[in-house]
């Protein structure tokens, strides 16, 4: 019988919103831009001062990758999806994020919900098939899953990044409707059960980075869809600064490198991009 995965309620987060305010207005400028870049490879920094410890991420929709410690390797994505179960592929998810939170990860990176499309694509494992529908719903089971669990689920990678080859040159190529229809349907699902984390792509789309793709990240995301939770990009998947900003990217991973101290203070100076932007309050779309 068909399973009814609830969505999580944003009134359910709003006291942590309204602290994460209060916190931002708290931080000095410089502070803000060293916290928006990562440290460690897969870390978010502390920040003692406001009592903010590192938040550490993990990899991904198999099970916690890269900590010292025994943790459990489940199949692969695509083959949770050819389960056809909610209910497993969301105790899988639970299951997960307790190990998360037993190694101390807070953010999982995952699940992929990309298309399978290019046989030879090397991600086509971590993602669950090639049909949206089928894929937005086991995604979905699996992200309300794990973040009740208490850890935040990372939905990746919007968008259409279905080949792994050249990755950082490639442009995706699509109309409208298919993008609709197709490629997005499985975020536009996973999102409105209240995901809290999404992750952009290495490719180009339509001629434009994931990255600082107005269309994709404003228009679609924010606007339409109206998500408030984190964008964090693909590790080393940035390829400026003004427009990445702009266009809503929180956190650069692994480390500061177009969003870092540097390149950003004199686009500040100049006016180029505002304090704003960096705040990013999502107050207005929620």
């Amino acid at each position: 019988q068909p399973v009814c995965v609830v969505p999580l309620a944003r009134d359910d987060r709003s006291g942590h919103a309204e602290r994460a305010r209060a916190l931002t207005a708290l931080m000095t400028v410089q502070e803000k831009l060293d916290y928006i870049g990562g440290v460690d490879s897969f870390c978010v920094r502390p920040l003692q001062r406001l009592g903010l410890p590192p938040i550490w991420m993990s990899d991904a929709t198999s099970g916690v990758r890269g900590v010292d410690a025994p943790v459990t390797t489940f199949m692969a994505a695509v083959a949770m999806a050819a389960s056809f179960n909610r209910q497993l592929v969301g105790a899988i998810a639970t299951a997960i994020a307790q190990e998360c939170r037993s190694v101390g990860v807070s953010v999982l990176l995952g699940p992929g919900v990309n298309l399978a499309r290019v046989p030879t694509c090397g991600r086509n494992f971590e993602y669950m098939g090639e049909d949206p529908y089928l894929a937005g719903e086991m995604a979905s089971a699996y992200a309300v899953a794990a973040q009740q669990a208490g850890v935040i689920p990372t939905i990746k990678h919007y968008a259409c990044n279905n080949s792994e080859y050249d990755r950082h040159k490639t442009d995706s190529v699509v109309d409208e409707r298919t993008l609709r229809e197709l490629y997005l349907k499985a975020f536009s699902r996973v999102i409105s059960h209240g995901v809290l984390g999404l992750m952009t792509s290495y490719n180009l789309i339509n001629g434009t980075y994931a990255s600082e793709n107005r269309h994709l990240l404003e228009d679609i995301l924010r606007g339409e869809w109206g998500f408030d939770g984190m964008v964090v990009s693909d590790w080393n998947s940035l390829y400026s600064s003004t427009e990445v900003v702009k266009c809503g990217v929180d956190i650069e991973m692994p480390c500061a490198r177009w969003m870092s101290p540097k390149r950003l203070k004199p686009l500040l100076d100049s006016k180029e991009i505002s304090i704003e932007d960096i705040d990013r309050d999502r107050k207005s779309v929620v």
